[in-house]
């Protein structure tokens, strides 16, 4: 078995994750790694089904199954995708790290033995151009660039739109509150000013007994 010991690897990757790869073992290499390299190289075909993410991971992972290596690196777009072919070999444990102290843990905590990672996105730079603007609508302001004000009268924002809702429902509350308190009132002085309601009952309940 080649070891880590004897600075043996054995490494691949698909076409996402070659250009991580072709750092990392030009790095191990300038430390004295020898590397066999079963995926994507630069002049592979990219129409070659064979270097697919799964399909390498699988022949990475073959070569720690059969004891020809004792560990591995393997490189996709995230990671995730070829850590899972790996793994579906014997004896591989693999485990996607995203930096240097979980590579570490990962050896010497939890047992990997194939550490996969994925093409980082935060070297990326942003764009050189400004994003596009919002094109113009006919009822923006002049000038805007389409962009709606919220202070503009004609667009109220949100916030502004729910205290009128919460205000247009408080003076509809109130003004039933009113109107129910107002016909109670009224109805209440009629009966004062009259005879009381039992009044018709009782003089014909008398007028029955004489």
């Amino acid at each position: 078995m080649k070891t880590v010991k004897d600075k043996y690897l054995v490494v691949g990757a698909d076409f996402a994750g070659f250009p991580l790869k072709e750092v990392v073992v030009e790095h191990l290499e300038k430390k004295g790694w020898k590397i066999l390299d079963l995926g994507v190289k630069k002049d592979s075909d990219p129409n070659d089904t064979d270097l697919m993410f799964h399909r390498v991971g699988l022949r990475v992972g073959a070569e720690i199954a059969e004891g020809n290596y004792e560990r591995a690196l393997v490189f996709c777009g995230t990671g995730m995708g070829i850590h899972i072919a790996a793994s579906k070999c014997p004896h591989v444990h693999a485990g996607v790290v995203e930096s240097l102290p979980a590579a570490i843990r990962a050896i010497t905590g939890n047992g990997v033995n194939v550490l996969a990672m994925g093409r980082s996105t935060s070297l990326r730079r942003p764009p050189a151009t400004s994003p596009t603007p919002i094109s113009p609508t006919p009822s923006a302001p002049a000038g805007s660039g389409g962009i709606i004000s919220t202070n503009s009268t004609s667009w109220p924002s949100t916030s502004s739109k729910r205290s009128t809702t919460r205000n247009t429902r408080r003076t509809a509350s109130r003004s039933s509150s009113s109107a129910t308190t107002t016909s109670r009132s009224t109805s209440t002085r009629n009966r004062n000013k009259g005879e009381p309601p039992c009044a018709s009952r009782i003089k014909s309940v008398l007028t029955s007994s004489a």
